[in-house]
């Protein structure tokens, strides 16, 4: 026998038992299913600003089932080429920027999943 699910979630992780039963008898197994998928995105918080630096600190509320592997924060001035760093933890503070300019920053979490 199988199970195949269709578009499988997070909220289909669980136990899954298969039972037989014919004339000689019967038998079942219980299987553990862990359904992985990529983290949720992180809230980026902005928790410290001077003229030439900000603090960054970033919130995942999903790992989706997998460990964090890589985190990459992207930081530009607008409309100006982007600078991606990899960064550790949950903050990360970048320095050397212009007083008076606007940033955008984006950060994305990845997993073994994606």
């Amino acid at each position: 026998g199988s199970l195949r699910l269709s578009h499988p979630g997070r909220n289909h992780s669980g136990s899954y038992t298969c039972s037989a039963v014919n004339s000689f008898g019967s038998d079942s197994i219980t299987y553990a299913v862990s359904v992985l998928v990529p983290p949720s995105a992180p809230v980026l918080h902005v928790t410290e600003t001077t003229s030439s630096f900000v603090r960054l600190q970033w919130d995942v509320s999903d790992d989706g089932g997998s460990p964090i592997t890589v985190l990459s924060l992207s930081y530009s001035k607008r409309d100006d080429s982007a600078v991606t760093v990899i960064v550790r933890g949950d903050s990360h503070t970048v320095y050397g920027l212009d007083c008076g300019q606007e940033y955008v920053f984006h950060i994305v979490a990845r997993n073994a999943i994606g």
